[in-house]
C-alpha cells in the first residue's frame, strides 16, 4: 500500500515538473502571446461590393452614423470612399462625437490625398480619448455637393442607425471598426493544455500505457506483415482501375458536354471515383453486412464524406453561420498567439458573399488564388480570442486541429480550409461508428439518421451541428444498447453516456432535458445501491448545471456542478429517511416555492439579463420586451407557439423538408422527399427480438415528451432572442435544431411487437445502398454537375 502510495507521488511529482517547464517554455519563448491587441470587430466592406447605393451629399446635409462598442476600446475607424470621384477642392469634415452629451471628441477632415487603394482611409483615436467612448456617433459634411461615400442598402452594422439631417436613412455607412483590448485567454488556454499533457503524463507513467502503445504498433507492423504481397497488388491494380475508368468517363462527358470550358472537370472526376469505389467496396464488403454491417457502411460513409468535403468551395459562408463557426476554429488553432494570418481575416470577413452555383472552375481558381496571395504576404491580423473562454470551444477543437496540420505541414491555404473541415467530417463518421456499433437492434435505423443530408452536409463544412448531433446519437444509442441486453451497467457506459451527451450541450445547452431520460434505467441495471445513487445524484447535478449554463457564465461550471452536487446528494439521503406524507408535503412546497421564485426571476431578473437580444433579427427585436408580452399574455403566445409549431415547424411542406434536401445556400436537392419517407419505413421496420424489454413503451414516451419541451425551449428561445415584440411567428427558428433529437425519437417511435422476417444480408444491404446512393445523387444534382 505505501509502496503504491509513493508512486502516484512521484508521478504526481514527475508530471507537474513536465508541465510546469512546457509552459515556462511557451511563455519565454513567446508562443503564448497576451496583452493589448488590436482587433477588427466590424467590417461591411462586403456589402459594398454587391448591395450599396449612391450616398449623395449636399453641402448643407449632416450626415450621423452610430457606433457601438461591444467591448475594449474604441482603437480606430475607416471609412471607405469612391476614390476617383474626390475632385480638387472638396473636403469631407468628420466629427468623433459621444452620443450621450454630444460632445465633440476628435475632428477630421479629409481631401483624399491619403486614401489607400482599395478606397479606406483609417482614423486613429487616441488611448485617452477612447477611454470615454462607450457608444458614439459619426457626423460627417462637406464643403461641395458629392456622392464619394459608401453607403449599404441594408442594414450591416447590427442594428446601428444612419441618418441624414436627423431622418432615419436604409443601411449603413461602409465603415471598418478596430478595437483595442487587453487579451487574457491565450494565457489560461496555455495553462489548460500544460495541465492537459500533466494528466496525460501521468495516466502515461502511472499506468504504465507506453508498454501499451508500443504493444499496439507491433501488433500494427506484425498485421501488416502478414499481408499477402499478391492480395494488396490486386487491390492497388483495381484502385488504379477505378482511378482510369473515372478518368475515362469524365473525358468522354467534357467531350460532349457545350457548357465545359476546360476539357477536365476535377469535380465530375471526383464523384465518378467516389461512385466507382462505392459499387467495389460494397460488393467486396458484402460478407460484413449481417454480422458487422456498421464496418460497410462506415467504408463507404468515409468515401462520401470525402467527397463531400471536397466539392465544397472553399469559403466560409455556403452553410448558416459558417463565417462565424470558421472564424472561431480559426481563433481555437491559434489558441496559444491569439493571431493569425490575413487571410483567414479575409475569408471571415468575405467569403462566400455572391458564390452562387452554377460557377465555373476558372473563377473560384481565380478566387482562390486571391486569398493565397494575401496568405503568403504573412501579415497577422488579431484572431478571435473571445471563444478560448466559452463553453463552445470544445466543438472547435477538430476544425482546429485540422488548421493546425495545415500549417504545419506548409500546405496551401484552400487544402489548409478543407482540412480543418474534414476533421470535423472525421470525427463525425467516428462517432456515428460507435454509435451503431453499440445497438443491438436499430442499426439500420441510425444509420439512416446519420445519413441524413443536413447531417452530413453540416459535418462537411465548418459548424457545431455535426458535433451535438453526433455525440448525441452516441450517448442517445449506448443508452437504447443498455436496456435491450442483460445484464447490468458497466463503468465505461455510464461514462460515455453522460459524457457524451456533456460534451453534446456544450456548445448548445439548451438541449439538457436529455439528461433526465438517464432517469429511466431500473436498479437491476446496477451493480450496487451506492452506484445507482451516485449516477442519479451525478446526472441531476449535470441536468441543473447545464440548464443555469444557459444564463450564467460557463467560468462558474464546475463550481455550480460541485455545489449541485452535494445538495442534491445530501437532499437525497434526506427524502429516502422520510415518510410518505412528508415526502407528499416536501413536494408539494418545492413546487410553490420553485413557482414563485421561477416566476420573479423571469418576470424581472432575465429582462434584465438578456437586454436587447440578438439585431440579426432586426432592429424591433428587444429580449426584455418580448420576456414582458410572453409573461403578460400566455394564452396569446401558446396560440402563435401551437401555430408555429403544427403549422410550420413541423410541417414537411414548409420547415421540415430542409433537413432533408438542403445543401445550406448552395441549393436543395430533389430526394428529399424519398429520404423523408425512407425514414419513416426504416424506423418502423427495423425491429428484433432485442426490442422486447419491459419499459419500452415507458421509455418512447417519455423520450416524445423530452423532446417535445426541448423543442418548445428552443422555439422560445428564438422568439425571445430574434424575434420583433408580439411577432405572429418565430423568426430564424430552423429545422436542423431538431437533428439531435432524431437518434432517439426515430430509434423508439416504432412497436416493439414487431419482428422483421426479411434477410438481414438484403435488408442491410437495401438500406446501406439506398442511403448512399441518395447522398452521392444529392451532391451530383445540388454541386457536383454546377461547376463547369
Amino acid at each position: 500500500m505505501k509502496r503504491c502510495i509513493n508512486k502516484k507521488i512521484h508521478c504526481v511529482f514527475f508530471s507537474i515538473i513536465v508541465g510546469l517547464t512546457i509552459f515556462m517554455f511557451l511563455l519565454v519563448s513567446g508562443k503564448i502571446q497576451y496583452g493589448f491587441v488590436d482587433e477588427k470587430y466590424a467590417d461591411t466592406d462586403v456589402f459594398s461590393s454587391f448591395d450599396n447605393r449612391e450616398l449623395n451629399i449636399e453641402q448643407k446635409d449632416i450626415i450621423e452614423q452610430e457606433i457601438t462598442l461591444p467591448q475594449g476600446t474604441l482603437k480606430s475607424f475607416s471609412l471607405k470612399y469612391h476614390k476617383d470621384l474626390f475632385e480638387p477642392g472638396l473636403e469631407i469634415e468628420i466629427e468623433l462625437c459621444d452620443e450621450k452629451s454630444g460632445k465633440v471628441l476628435r475632428k477630421w477632415v479629409e481631401n483624399g490625398r491619403d486614401i489607400e487603394e482599395d478606397g479606406f482611409r483609417e482614423y486613429s483615436i487616441s488611448t485617452q480619448i477612447a477611454k470615454k467612448i462607450n457608444k458614439a456617433e459619426l457626423k460627417i459634411k462637406a464643403n461641395k455637393n458629392t456622392n464619394v461615400l459608401y453607403c449599404s442598402q441594408t442594414d450591416s452594422l447590427n442594428g446601428e442607425r444612419f441618418y441624414i439631417n436627423g431622418e432615419e436613412q436604409q443601411g449603413d455607412l461602409i465603415i471598418r471598426l478596430v478595437q483595442n483590448k487587453y487579451v487574457v485567454n491565450t494565457l489560461f488556454f496555455g495553462a489548460a493544455i500544460c495541465v492537459f499533457v500533466m494528466i496525460l503524463c501521468y495516466l502515461i507513467i502511472y499506468y504504465k500505457l507506453y508498454r501499451k502503445i508500443l504493444k499496439a504498433i507491433k501488433k500494427i507492423v506484425c498485421e501488416i506483415q502478414k499481408l499477402d504481397k499478391v492480395t494488396m497488388l490486386k487491390e492497388i491494380l483495381s484502385m488504379i482501375a477505378i482511378f482510369l475508368l473515372s478518368f475515362l468517363i469524365e473525358k468522354m462527358i467534357s467531350h460532349y458536354n457545350v457548357n465545359t470550358i476546360n476539357d477536365f472537370n476535377e469535380y465530375r472526376l471526383l464523384f465518378f471515383v467516389a461512385f466507382i469505389m462505392f459499387i467495389y467496396l460494397f460488393v467486396k464488403m458484402k460478407a460484413y453486412i449481417v454480422q458487422r454491417p456498421e464496418c460497410v457502411f462506415i467504408t463507404l460513409l468515409f468515401i462520401v464524406g470525402a467527397l463531400y468535403v471536397i466539392i465544397m468551395p472553399a469559403e466560409a459562408e455556403i452553410s448558416w453561420d459558417e463565417a462565424i463557426h470558421y472564424w472561431r476554429a480559426v481563433g481555437v488553432s491559434h489558441a496559444l498567439t491569439g493571431k493569425t494570418n490575413i487571410a483567414d481575416s479575409w475569408v471571415y470577413w468575405h467569403s462566400g458573399i455572391g458564390y452562387m452555383l452554377p460557377n465555373s472552375i476558372e473563377n473560384l481558381r481565380i478566387g482562390q488564388s486571391s486569398v493565397q496571395a494575401l496568405y503568403d504576404s504573412g501579415k497577422m491580423v488579431a484572431a478571435n480570442t473571445d471563444i478560448l473562454g466559452q463553453m463552445k470551444v470544445v466543438a472547435y477543437l477538430p476544425s482546429a486541429i485540422g488548421l493546425i496540420i495545415g500549417r504545419v505541414l506548409h500546405l496551401p491555404h484552400m487544402i489548409i480550409f478543407h482540412l480543418g473541415a474534414a476533421m470535423n467530417m472525421l470525427l463525425y463518421i467516428i462517432l456515428v461508428y460507435y454509435s451503431v456499433k453499440r445497438l443491438k437492434s436499430g442499426k439500420m435505423i441510425c444509420i439512416t439518421v446519420a445519413s441524413v443530408l443536413n447531417c452530413v452536409f453540416l459535418a462537411s463544412v465548418y459548424s457545431s451541428d455535426s458535433w451535438i448531433t453526433g455525440f448525441c446519437m452516441l450517448g442517445t444509442t449506448y443508452f437504447i444498447g443498455v436496456m435491450q441486453e442483460e445484464g447490468t451497467l458497466c463503468k465505461k457506459d455510464m461514462l460515455i453516456m453522460l459524457g457524451a451527451y456533456s460534451l453534446a450541450f456544450m456548445p448548445k445547452a439548451i438541449y439538457f432535458p436529455l439528461f433526465l431520460i438517464f432517469m429511466l434505467l431500473p436498479r437491476e441495471k446496477f451493480e450496487t445501491k451506492r452506484q445507482y445513487v451516485l449516477f442519479r445524484v451525478t446526472l441531476l447535478a449535470l441536468c441543473a448545471t447545464f440548464c443555469l449554463e444557459m444564463v450564467v457564465s460557463f467560468k462558474w461550471f464546475a463550481i455550480i456542478f460541485l455545489t449541485l452536487w452535494i445538495f442534491i446528494y445530501y437532499g437525497y439521503r434526506l427524502i429516502m429517511k422520510l415518510k410518505k406524507k412528508q415526502l407528499i408535503y416536501l413536494i408539494v412546497f418545492a413546487v410553490i416555492v420553485g413557482g414563485i421564485i421561477g416566476y420573479f426571476v423571469i418576470a424581472y431578473l432575465l429582462p434584465k439579463m438578456l437586454g436587447t437580444g440578438d439585431l440579426r433579427g432586426g432592429s424591433e427585436v428587444n429580449s426584455a420586451g418580448q420576456v414582458q408580452f410572453v409573461m403578460m399574455h400566455p394564452i396569446q403566445y401558446t396560440k402563435i407557439l401551437t401555430k408555429f409549431i403544427l403549422g410550420k415547424y413541423l410541417s414537411f411542406q414548409n420547415d421540415l423538408q430542409m433537413v432533408f434536401n438542403t445543401f445550406g445556400y448552395l441549393g436543395q436537392s430533389f430526394f428529399g422527399t424519398i429520404s423523408f419517407i425512407f425514414l419513416w419505413f426504416v424506423a418502423f421496420t427495423d425491429k428484433r427480438k432485442y426490442d422486447s424489454w419491459v419499459i419500452y413503451n415507458r421509455v418512447k414516451m417519455c423520450m416524445i415528451v423530452l423532446q417535445t419541451v426541448i423543442m418548445l425551449l428552443i422555439a422560445t428561445a428564438l422568439y425571445i432572442s430574434f424575434t420583433p415584440v408580439g411577432y405572429e411567428s418565430v423568426n430564424g427558428c430552423q429545422a436542423r435544431y431538431l437533428l439531435p433529437l432524431y437518434p432517439g425519437f426515430f430509434l423508439m417511435i416504432g412497436t416493439n411487437k414487431m419482428r422483421n422476417e426479411i434477410s438481414e444480408k438484403i435488408y442491410n444491404g437495401g438500406i446501406i445502398v439506398v442511403n448512399i446512393l441518395i447522398l452521392l445523387l444529392s451532391a451530383w444534382q445540388v454541386v457536383v454537375k454546377c461547376y463547369y
